[in-house]
C-alpha cells in the first residue's frame, strides 16, 4: 500500500454500506480469539444497520479510505448520551476499525487522534471507550495516547472487558 493514497476525511450517512462492511473485514480477525458461538453474536451486533445508524446520529465519524474504499474508521459520541456502559458526562469513541491489509500504518492511531482532537474541540472532559483483554493492540494504542483502565465490566462475547478513560480537562 502506498502511504499517499491514503486519504482521511468525516465519515456520513452515504458511508453507512461501507462502514457496515468494515465493520465486519475489521473485526473478523477477532473469530480466532472468540468461541464460534461468541464470534457469531459480535457478528451479528455488527450486521445491524440500527447500531450503525445510531452512531452516524449520535456522533461524529472518521474515516480513512484508499482508492475510493473505507479501510478504517472510528466514533466519536458526545456526551450527555445515556449508556449502560458509560457515564452520561463523557463522550466515547465507538467501533475504531482497521481493513487487516492495512494495519500496521498508523490508521488506529490517526483516527484516534482525530476523535481526541474533535473531543476537545467541543469542550469534552472526559472520552471513554471500552475494549477487551483479547484487543492487545487496541489496548496499547488508547493506552499511547494516556487512557487508563477506569474499571473492569462483565465479559462480552466470553471476555474480559474494560471501560478506559481519558481526562481532558
Amino acid at each position: 500500500m502506498k502511504q499517499n493514497s491514503i486519504l482521511y476525511r468525516h465519515g456520513t450517512s452515504a458511508d453507512k454500506a461501507q462502514l457496515m462492511n468494515l465493520a465486519l473485514i475489521a473485526y473478523q480477525s477477532l473469530s480466532k480469539d472468540l468461541t464460534a458461538e461468541n464470534w457469531t453474536l459480535l457478528k451479528n451486533n455488527l450486521s445491524k444497520p440500527k447500531l450503525m445508524d445510531e452512531l452516524l446520529e449520535n456522533g461524529h465519524c472518521f474515516v480513512c479510505e484508499s482508492n475510493n474504499e473505507l479501510v478504517g474508521m472510528a466514533f466519536i459520541l458526545r456526551s450527555g448520551l445515556k449508556s449502560e456502559l458509560f457515564l452520561e458526562e463523557w463522550s466515547c469513541i465507538r467501533m475504531v476499525g482497521v481493513n487487516p491489509e492495512y494495519r500496521g500504518n498508523g490508521i488506529a492511531k490517526n483516527l484516534t487522534s482525530m476523535c481526541i482532537a474533535f473531543a476537545k474541540q467541543n469542550n469534552e472532559r472526559v472520552i471513554a471507550l471500552h475494549t477487551g483483554e483479547h484487543m492487545a493492540d487496541a489496548r496499547h494504542v488508547y493506552e499511547k495516547f494516556g487512557f487508563t483502565i477506569y474499571k473492569e465490566i462483565e465479559p462480552l462475547f466470553g471476555k474480559r472487558y474494560f471501560i478506559y478513560t481519558l481526562d481532558l480537562s
